[in-house]
């Protein structure tokens, strides 16, 4: 049996990365909007600083459809998170952010920059030009490592400099 001296605390810590930036915030018990970031009910979490400004009534268009979805499923664990008319309801963006952050722990993915791809995480753009090219990851590492042996001169080629 362990025993503890000392303060002893419950807490927990959490961190957060944007996935735009690259910023991270981290501490005790410490919420997403407690770090200045958002979630999107898609589950991307980034920075304040990059939510999307959309204007009230195509967020609305935006919710509506993710509500019928969701609540479409919703309806068979016998509850509805968020009705269509508290959406049609909301003065304002702001209120309609705060009604799906309370319910549904995130924002619309409307004001999402990853959801609406105002930001593509490099990831995906890796993927899409794969796609797109109709070669998979392991065929473009052999070639990349045939065309560049050495790391320097991968990055010779990429940045025009050696790193």
């Amino acid at each position: 049996m362990k025993i503890r001296k000392g303060f002893v605390s419950n807490s927990s810590s959490s961190s957060f990365i944007c996935e735009v930036c690259g910023s991270a915030e981290s501490g005790y018990d410490m919420s997403t909007r407690d770090a200045g970031f958002y979630r999107c009910v898609s589950g991307h979490e980034f920075c304040e600083s990059h939510l999307v400004e959309v204007d009230l009534d195509a967020m609305k268009e935006n919710a509506l459809v993710f509500i019928r979805e969701k609540n479409i499923k919703n309806t068979i664990l016998g509850h509805v998170r968020v009705t269509e008319e508290e959406v049609c309801e909301a003065e304002n963006v702001e209120e309609l952010n705060e009604l799906f952050c309370n319910k549904f722990d995130g924002v619309p993915e409307a004001c999402c920059p990853v959801c609406s791809l105002e930001s593509v995480r490099d990831n995906d753009l890796l993927n899409y030009v794969l796609k797109m090219s109709n070669i998979s990851k392991d065929k473009l590492t052999e070639q990349l490592k045939q065309d560049y042996p050495t790391f320097e001169g991968l990055m010779e080629f990429l940045y025009g400099e050696e790193k």
